[in-house]
């Protein structure tokens, strides 16, 4: 027969076994359930806080939009127009013409990738007039670099200058190779 200590014990066991089997299959189940929502839930209020930044980002574009909009349009400017770069070719022309340089300009190739455009520039003058427009060139508006100039003297003294085309005393013949950046 069991006595009344034993059955205390009993009891006590049966108790805490109860309670860790309790515990084990209820209780940290439960606590791990409870730690992924309150980590699902701050993952959702950095998520809002975000949106939150990025709508007030967006809102500020809205009220700026046409201060953005006119710095756009100055950088598009910059660009030289891919498939027609006719404006970029009339300033060559109305600034060689200003200075009384003949212009010839090869073909310009689109460089791989498709962003810039190169032009072989061929300038024939005196080379005053030619470095007054290298310089207009290099303060021009365009995104572009001078990646290669030849300057050859064409007259050797015994021409006259006097036949339209025939150098003159002080000509030079520059070379440009000019590498610029193109848009679509």
């Amino acid at each position: 027969m069991i006595t009344a200590k034993q059955k205390i014990y009993l009891a006590v066991f049966s108790f805490l076994i109860l309670f860790v089997v309790l515990f084990v299959f209820q209780i940290l189940p439960l606590s791990s359930t409870l730690k992924n929502y309150c980590r699902e839930l701050s993952l959702q209020e950095a998520t809002l806080e975000l949106l939150k930044q990025q709508l007030s980002g967006i809102e500020e574009y809205r009220e700026n939009a046409s201060i953005y909009q006119k710095y756009l349009s100055d950088i598009d400017s910059a660009f030289i127009a891919a498939d027609a770069p006719i404006v970029f070719m009339e300033f060559l022309e109305s600034e060689a013409e200003r200075e009384n340089l003949t212009l010839e300009v090869a073909a310009s190739a689109l460089q791989q990738g498709g962003f810039s455009l190169i032009f072989q520039v061929n300038l024939r003058g005196p080379f005053a007039n030619a470095s007054r427009l290298l310089e207009r060139l290099e303060e021009s508006h365009w995104l572009m670099a001078l990646s290669n100039l030849r300057i050859i003297r064409l007259s050797d003294g015994k021409s006259t200058g006097l036949e339209p085309g025939e150098p003159r005393l002080g000509d030079v013949d520059l070379i440009i190779k000019i590498e610029a950046l193109a848009r679509d």
